[in-house]
């Protein structure tokens, strides 16, 4: 029975202070990386989308304009990634920079994407430009 006991203790301790914490440390990734669309880019093989922003799908008018600027603004740079732990359609949900400049901020300023409030909080509202602010907000960026 002692020994049932410690190993039920052992299993509880191992998995609050190893397994959960993996689970909810966000992950940093760096290196080169490559623009998927004005939101979602690829970095080291993992496709990552941009929190709190949208820009128009490749389809979409300002869609290819949205994916050129961000191939600019990435092309030769070293990009760094923080990743949630969430996904959405198959894609880590993360925010990224070039040095101190946050990518979705500047694809906003750029006036390639809007802000995404339900999940930016606001974060990016304030830079959108009048070219921001003429591309749809998709129906998914409101609150519910």
């Amino acid at each position: 029975m002692r020994r049932l006991t410690h190993l039920i203790i052992s299993t509880i301790l191992g998995i609050y202070f190893f397994i959960i914490p993996a689970f909810c440390q966000e992950i940093i990734i760096e290196g080169q990386a490559k623009a998927v669309d004005g939101d979602t880019l690829v970095l080291n093989n993992l496709y990552i989308r941009l929190n709190g922003i949208a820009a128009p799908e490749l389809d979409e008018k300002g869609g290819t304009a949205a994916k050129s600027a961000m191939s600019q603004l990435l092309f030769d740079k070293n990009i760094r990634c923080s990743l949630s732990g969430q996904k959405s359609y198959q894609r880590h949900i993360g925010t990224c920079w070039i040095g101190k400049l946050d990518i979705a901020a500047s694809i906003i300023a750029d006036g390639k994407a809007r802000d995404c409030p339900r999940y930016s909080l606001n974060r990016y509202r304030a830079l959108e430009t009048n070219n921001s602010k003429l591309l749809v907000l998709p129906s998914y960026c409101l609150r519910k």
